[in-house]
């Protein structure tokens, strides 16, 4: 093995290792080097283990990479900060796991490491330019999800999407899916004011409900549709998903009992829960309580519901209501 010295630091090369591919792996440290000195963002630091560790501060983080680590991981050597096919960068002393996408024109790892400076060495670097996983933990951090106490969180993620307002709608949407976890969307869901953001909201839903998430972000996008788009809730109200059809059933409010059986007495028809929750929504209606009984009493002359629950209710409302079942 012989010493190798470089602008970040002695490189240690294995013996025998390919010449062709040792000079590609040097040309990129020099690459490193050239572009690092091309601004002042960067300051150069020392390092025991790990030659010279380039910092900047950015969006109240601390950003560190070592471009002699990338160079021992060209040679086949290991390293403590990250594995292969990673890049060496911290942020706040915290490794973050970035991929070097082997495919791309970066064939080395000092490659990847000298587009990465090439990034940071902009003012404000491009948010379509940086690596997903980086973005997540620089703009957690910045917002104080990294530090926040779980009764802090709710605020803290409504005052994260008002920053976000006024973006197109697909890039809040991306926003959110990169940076919050389940859990955290599903407080912000909660949480958050809608009516500050009803365009933003209907988009959120329609995507949930495009996507097939879960039965809980069912409910709250067909509450959303329901309360912002209700021109929309008859498509869900008649969907062939049962689920999102009682979801829509059990949003859909109207003071108009015309209006209420126009929408839902052909699912009175479905004998099951769907057609116990629409019975149970029209007898909110008393001037429908009459057409109720004529539908009972004529699908009664078939047989009563297969639905146990289903039977059981409309048997006791007819009942106390003093309608007369058809034998």
């Amino acid at each position: 093995m012989r010493a190798l010295p470089t602008p970040f630091g002695t490189l240690f090369v294995p013996e025998n290792f390919h010449i062709d591919r040792l000079a590609a792996v040097v040309k990129g440290v020099q690459w490193c080097n050239e572009i690092e000195n091309e601004t002042t963002h960067w300051e150069r630091n020392r390092t025991l283990e790990h030659g010279i560790r380039l910092t900047r501060y950015w969006k109240g983080c601390t950003i560190s990479i070592f471009p002699l680590v990338a160079a021992m991981l060209d040679l086949g050597e290991r390293s403590n900060i990250c594995p292969r096919k990673h890049l060496p960068i911290q942020v706040n002393g915290e490794y973050v796991c970035i991929v070097w996408d082997e495919s791309s024109a970066n064939r080395f790892h000092v490659d990847a490491v000298a587009s990465f400076i090439q990034i940071f060495n902009l003012d404000d670097p491009p948010i379509q330019m940086i690596p997903s996983t980086l973005l997540r933990h620089l703009e957690r951090n910045r917002i104080g999800l990294l530090e926040s106490l779980s009764a802090e969180l709710e605020p803290l993620l409504c005052d994260a999407l008002r920053e976000q307002l006024g973006r197109p709608h697909e890039e809040v949407i991306q926003y959110v899916d990169l940076i919050l976890t389940e859990d955290e969307w599903r407080r912000l869901r909660e949480a958050f004011p809608w009516a500050e953001a009803p365009e933003l909201a209907v988009a959120i839903a329609n995507m949930l409900l495009a996507e097939g998430h879960s039965s809980f972000d069912d409910m709250w996008a067909i509450g959303i549709i329901a309360k912002f788009q209700p021109s929309n809730l008859d498509f869900f109200i008649n969907h062939n998903d049962m689920r999102l059809a009682m979801h829509a059933v059990s949003s859909y409010e109207t003071t108009c009992s015309e209006e209420a059986w126009l929408k839902l007495s052909a699912l009175l028809d479905q004998d099951n829960i769907l057609g116990l929750m629409v019975h149970t929504k029209l007898t909110r209606f008393v001037s429908l309580h009459e057409r109720l009984h004529q539908h009972w009493r004529k699908s009664w002359e078939k047989g009563p519901p297969a639905n146990g629950a289903l039977r059981h209710v409309v048997s006791n409302w007819l009942y106390f209501n003093k309608a007369f079942l058809v034998a």
